[in-house]
């Protein structure tokens, strides 16, 4: 048995569903939902529910303790549900990034080239600017009338 939906939040994804599909009636999706919730956790039950109400072809929500495309699983069972926040590589979508096939491609610039030699040192010597706060703080006012 999995995490269990409590008895209002299954009448309530069930009002939901029949606000999908008005032509299923509330007590048939909550024996639907309560079905199929005996061996999926709560989440993915309430998106297969929302799936088949979405579903256009889907007749009865009795179909949904069935298996189905409306079911956020693969074939494993494993839950189809993004767990991280991991960014896919746009060329190599298997990978995540930084994607080590777009890394290898990646070549640093020869340090022979005197234009990459002539911007390193340009860069090293450039100074950042004062902020105003470094101004301020370093500010130093002398009298009008000369005297220190």
């Amino acid at each position: 048995m999995m995490s269990q939906l409590t008895q209002i939040q299954t009448k309530r994804l069930a009002e939901l569903a029949h606000l999908l599909r008005p032509g299923w009636d509330v007590p048939g999706i909550e024996a639907a939902i309560r079905k199929a919730a005996e061996k999926a956790p709560a989440l993915v039950v309430a998106r297969a529910t929302l799936n088949l109400a979405a579903n256009a072809d889907a007749v009865t929500p009795g179909m949904l303790p069935l298996p189905g495309r409306h079911w956020p699983v693969d074939d494993a069972g494993v839950s189809l549900l993004p767990t991280s926040h991991n960014v896919r590589c746009p060329e190599h979508p298997l990978s995540v990034m930084p994607c080590p096939q777009c890394e290898a491609k990646r070549t640093p610039p020869p340090t022979d080239d005197p234009e990459y030699a002539a911007m390193k040192a340009a860069l090293k010597a450039r100074t950042r600017p004062q902020t105003e706060q470094q101004r301020l703080a370093s500010f130093n006012p002398r009298p009008a009338d000369g005297s220190e």
